[in-house]
């Protein structure tokens, strides 16, 4: 994980406070959120799935409660 400023990043316009690139499989956090575990258990299913999409069994069935 890399870890940016603190508050929301901008990528290609919109504002993130986690992210995940698919081409080198890594996750960069606001450095005020890299404690939330939320978010990061968020940004590190989409690193397990190696996608960017939100697919419902994962994201909603077996994995809502934590992500």
């Amino acid at each position: 994980m890399i870890y940016y400023r603190n508050g929301p990043f901008r990528i290609d316009g919109d504002e993130y406070d986690g992210y995940w690139f698919g081409s080198s499989n890594r996750i960069l956090l606001a450095l005020d959120i890299a404690h939330d575990g939320r978010v990061v258990r968020h940004e590190m299913l989409h690193a397990l799935l190696k996608s960017g999409k939100h697919p419902r069994e994962f994201f909603v069935n077996r994995c809502g409660a934590q992500v």
